[in-house]
């Protein structure tokens, strides 16, 4: 009896660690599997570091803020797998082990970016178009009666959640002019509004600021800061 719990415990832990194993994968393994459109890529870096290269469609969550990173990754869906990594491998453990508490499914990159590029893996980064300047930011909110402008990105969690919802949003109200300011391209914009959150609102009536909102909004939500 004793033996055969001896070998249960055994089993178990050589199960667990396999189990492990095969949620920490090499390159070639997570490049493959990140070709799947149904899942979510995540780069838990500092907004600085993304900025300076990432993986191609990559969302991105600072792991040492805590406070965006429960943000950004409450915008994430459960029902699809999550690849997560960082520079060499530490803060995407404990990003993945966080994120598994909650019930995701993640795979980690082993190495991080740092054996991506060991590899030769493709990157991309900042955007090179010419962002939108505050003359022609200006113009274009004086024209109009109604505009809600989105400042968001490609790569925030919660801008991505949202994205849906804004096009359905002016569906219902075409009144409203959509104007969506890019973190990335439109970097100066930003600094001028100072920008400090992902996604931020603002909301204009005959070209004069009314209202402003940071952080995910809801179809009821935009309904009401519209009015």
């Amino acid at each position: 009896m004793k033996n055969l719990k001896i070998l249960i415990c055994s089993l178990f832990i050589v199960t667990s660690c396999n189990a492990q194993n095969n949620q920490v994968l090499e390159v070639n393994d997570f490049a493959n599997a990140i070709k799947d459109k149904n899942i979510q890529l995540l780069d838990v870096r500092t907004k600085e570091e993304f900025g300076n290269g990432h993986i191609v469609g990559s969302l991105q969550a600072d792991w040492t803020n805590k406070a965006e990173f429960k943000v950004r990754s409450e915008s994430l869906n459960k029902s699809k797998s999550v690849y997560v990594y960082c520079l060499s491998g530490g803060r995407s453990a404990s990003a993945a082990k966080q994120l598994r508490s909650e019930g995701f499914t993640v795979f980690e990159l082993k190495g991080g970016i740092t054996a991506w590029n060991y590899e030769k893996q493709p990157l991309e980064g900042l955007s090179t178009e010419k962002g939108m300047s505050k003359a022609e930011f200006q113009k274009l909110i004086a024209n109009e009666e109604i505009v809600l402008v989105d400042f968001g990105a490609k790569w925030c969690p919660p801008c991505v959640k949202m994205n849906p919802i804004l096009a359905m949003f002016s569906k219902h109200m075409p009144n409203v002019k959509i104007v969506k300011i890019d973190a990335d391209k439109d970097k100066e914009l930003c600094e001028t509004f100072r920008i400090k959150t992902l996604p931020t609102l603002h909301l204009y009536k005959k070209g004069k600021k009314v209202k402003e909102h940071e952080g995910f909004m809801d179809m009821g939500g935009l309904h009401e800061f519209a009015n």
